[in-house]
């Protein structure tokens, strides 16, 4: 595996530098899931126990701020919060998986450009050792597994 992780670097060449922003984005889009997440439990044992403010500590929270909220606005208010999050976070997942097909798909494009100015550089009796169908078949189909095997380990 690791020899695998190894040769997918080697083939993205100088792209491997936007790998690290990529996890970037992995990270943050983990950190919105926990926020989210973080926000449930509050917000159901608001609805389930309407007394809970205490317990949960957001009295405290509410005199700090100074704004006059009841547990009607207030419901509203973490309920809105909470959408908003999981609003965000789908946008970022959505920007996330297109940023990974788009990395990908031209990965693959500059892979096939690649051993197509190979394969026309090549001596022509290099050339007709091999059948034409090999050469079509290494621009075409490898290429195409390399990008699903890129995005796949991304995703």
């Amino acid at each position: 595996m690791k020899q695998y992780l190894k040769e997918i670097i080697f083939l993205l060449g100088d792209d491997s530098r936007k790998i690290p922003w990529l996890i970037i984005l992995f990270i943050g889009s983990s950190f919105l899931d926990l926020a989210g997440l973080g926000l449930i439990g509050p917000y159901v044992a608001l609805v389930v126990d309407p007394n809970s403010l205490a317990e949960l500590g957001l009295h405290d929270l509410i005199e700090l701020t100074g704004l006059p909220f009841d547990q009607k606005s207030l419901l509203i208010w973490l309920g809105l919060i909470l959408v908003g999050v999981f609003l965000l976070k789908a946008g970022i997942a959505i920007f996330i998986n297109r940023t990974i097909i788009v990395f990908s798909s031209k990965q693959q494009v500059r892979l096939r450009s690649f051993l197509m100015k190979a394969y026309q550089q090549m001596p022509y009796i290099d050339y007709l050792k091999r059948n034409s169908a090999e050469y079509i078949q290494a621009i075409q189909s490898f290429t195409n597994s390399y990008r699903s095997v890129l995005e796949t380990c991304l995703k």
